[in-house]
This record gives C-alpha cells, structure tokens and sequence, in this order.
C-alpha cells in the first residue's frame, strides 16, 4: 500500500515536467525561426535579446534568459493586445497608471507625500537656482511654464485625475517671486480660456497637446518676452501657418491599449511659411547642415504619425538658423517634450534657436551652450522640476 502512494508521487511531478519542458523546447524552436523583436510600441521599450552564454557567470546568463523568454515569448504583441481588448471590454477605466474616459485618455497626477515630496521640493529649489544662475551672466532669462493636459482638460471634475498641478504652478510662482527670471505664467493664462478651446488643444490620446496648444503658449511666451524688453513685439500668425494633416495619429497614451482607443482630434501643426532662410544642425558649429526632415515634421506625408514624427523629437542638442527672421535673437531654450511642438514655430521668429535636453548627454557644457546667447528660455510643464537640466546648467 505504500509502494503504490510512492509510485503515485513520481508520476505526478512527472506529468507536470514535461508540458514545461514541452512548452521550453517549443520556444527555442520559435526562437530560431522567427527573428526577434527588437521595441515593444505597445509599452515603449526595448526588448531583451538574445544572451551570450556565460560559463563563468551562469546567474547573469540564467537572468538573461529569463528576461529574453519573457520579452521574446512567442505572438506577444498579439497577446498584448487581447488583453488589452479585454480590459476595455469590462470597461476598466483606471489601469496601467492611465484613466480612460470614452475617447480621452489622461496619465493621472498625484500629489506627492514623504520623502518623495522632500526631493520633489528640493529638486524644484535647485531649478530656481540653476535659472537665476544663468540670470546672473546677465543674459535675459525666462522661465516658460506650460501646462498639463490634465489641468487644461477634465471630462469629468469628479474622478479626480489632477491632485497636484495647481499647487505645483503657485508654488513655483511664489519660488520665482523678486527673482531676477521672468515667470512667463502660461499654464495660469491658457487656463483662463473657455473649455471648448481647451479641450481642441490637445490629444485624446497623448499626453501632448497639438499644434493649436503649441501656438497658444508660443504666442503667450513672446508676449510676455515683448512686455518685459526682452524683445520687439511680433505678430505670430504672419509667420507661420496653420495646416492639418491626413494622417493616422497614435497617441503615447493609446499606446498602453495597443492602439484600440483611435484619436479623435485632428493633426494640428504649425510650420513657418518662409523656410527658404532657415538651416538645421545637430552640431555646435554651422559646418554640416541637416536637412529639415531630420529635425521636424520628419513624418509629413505619413498615413500614420504619433508625436515625434509630427513635431520633433526629444534630441539631445540641434540649432535652427533663420536667415529671413523677424528677430535677429540667438535664443537658447532648455526644454521637455511638450516644448516639441513649439520648436517650428520659434525658429520662425528668432535668427537662431538652439534646443537643449539635458536628459541627454550634451556636446558642450554650460559656458559654450550659452555663448552670445540674447537670452535663455527654460520651457517645462508646472510639474516637472526639471533636475537633468539643473544639474548641466550648475556643472554638476
């Protein structure tokens, strides 16, 4: 009797081995016949590939494996993409640290508690310092505060997607109160338009406005440059010009559902109608020119566009010079993405832009970036502290 309990339990583990080694055996197989995929779009990364095989350090090979198993498995978009069919199906609207409400999706903000919020302060202090910093070589300095799509749009007051922003926004205008840096308040004065116009500024679907967005604020910053002597007034719309595009557009949001949710609203850019002056450079120096294509509006003529491809992306370091500018200004701007969809519209305006993301490494440091700078604007979102950019602006 106790011989067959015995024989019972070999077989048991038995029968659970081998659909595991089954299933093993048939991803290799897939592994070599199906190349791997190198990005996942659905959740913006790159994948884990294939491990080399090391004898002496078998742990790291083992973890590699395991995370190339997971990131390779086979038809994996697919199932993605089923699940997150399934999640909209049962009418989930909070998940994947996004709130879905019918055709709008928002990235909730929420007020920060703890030693989180201790860093979070500290980090808005250093960014006061690093801008007052560039205040005292007596170059025009502005700080350019946009908004977020969550304080600008809510579908519904009651969910509660915003817990933060308002307070973000009158703590760093109280920060910058007496400071030598011009508070360019443009989330406080796009907040003031009706609702209707609001809502129109922005994507659905992204967490980025679109270009009607983007000329509000540019057309705001330039005002406020303009009141304060920094520059002569301009009339923005005779130089650029507004335009739609037919195309398809994939917002970052929607990414997280796989595309299912569709884009509602237009693809709205603004271009500078005179373009015969301008150049484009991704080097410190004028002596290779890129063509306009690698820095903006890369995917003009696309059936399909997301935010980079319609604007510009989230390059370390480029310049535009404007031989036929309104301005005879170089502008030195530090920035984050929503920053993007400006970039057209200014290099329309000055004689010369540079554009700095200092989550990037950066060809020069803070003293060439801003030689024969006529100013410095600092254009992030009322909630981003921005420490990348204190930091290469401080030297640390």
């Amino acid at each position: 009797m106790d011989t067959k309990r015995s024989g019972k339990s070999t077989k048991a583990p038995l029968l659970a081995i081998i659909p595991f080694f089954f299933a093993l055996i048939s991803f290799a197989a897939w592994s070599f016949v199906d190349a791997d995929n190198e990005y996942s779009e659905a959740e913006a990364r790159y994948l884990a590939q294939r491990p080399n095989i090391n004898f002496e350090h078998l742990d790291w090979t083992i973890s590699g494996l395991e995370d190339y198993a997971v990131d390779q498995f086979p038809a994996r978009s697919q199932f993605l993409k089923a699940y997150s069919r399934l999640e909209l199906l049962q009418h989930k609207t909070f998940t994947r640290d996004v709130f879905v409400e019918g055709d709008w999706i928002f990235s909730r903000t929420y007020a920060m508690t703890g030693k989180g919020l201790e860093a979070f302060e500290n980090d808005r202090r250093e960014f006061v310092t690093a801008t007052e910093s560039v205040a005292a070589r007596g170059i025009p300095t502005v700080f350019a505060m946009l908004p977020v799509k969550n304080y600008l749009v809510e579908i519904e007051p009651s969910l509660h997607v915003d817990d933060a922003s308002e307070a973000n926004r009158q703590k760093y205008l109280a920060a910058f109160d007496g400071s030598s840096v011009l508070v360019s308040d443009i989330a406080g004065a796009m907040a003031e338009q009706d609702e209707a116009t609001r809502m129109s500024q922005w994507y659905a679907t992204d967490f980025h406005w679109n270009g009607d967005g983007a000329y509000a604020a540019a057309e705001q910053l330039l005002s406020d440059m303009a009141d304060a002597g920094i520059m002569p007034s301009v009339e923005l719309s005779d130089l650029v010009e507004r335009s739609e595009w037919d195309a398809e557009y994939h917002g970052d949001l929607s990414r997280r559902f796989s595309y299912l949710i569709p884009e509602t609203q237009p693809v709205v850019v603004y271009a500078p109608k005179d373009v015969s002056g301008m150049r484009y450079y991704k080097s410190l120096d004028s002596s290779e020119p890129v063509e306009r294509s690698e820095i903006v509006a890369a995917g003009e003529g696309e059936p399909v566009v997301d935010y980079g491809s319609a604007y510009t992306k989230n390059f370390a370091y480029y310049r535009v010079e404007n031989a036929n500018a309104a301005v005879d200004m170089r502008v030195v701007v530090f920035k984050d993405s929503l920053e993007n969809a400006m970039t057209d519209i200014l290099s329309a305006v000055f004689s010369e832009l540079v554009v700095v993301d200092a989550r990037f490494e950066q060809p020069a440091d803070i003293d060439e970036t801003l030689a024969d700078a006529d100013a410095a604007v600092f254009i992030f979102h009322q909630n981003n502290n921005a420490p990348d950019t204190s930091k290469f602006v401080l030297g640390r």
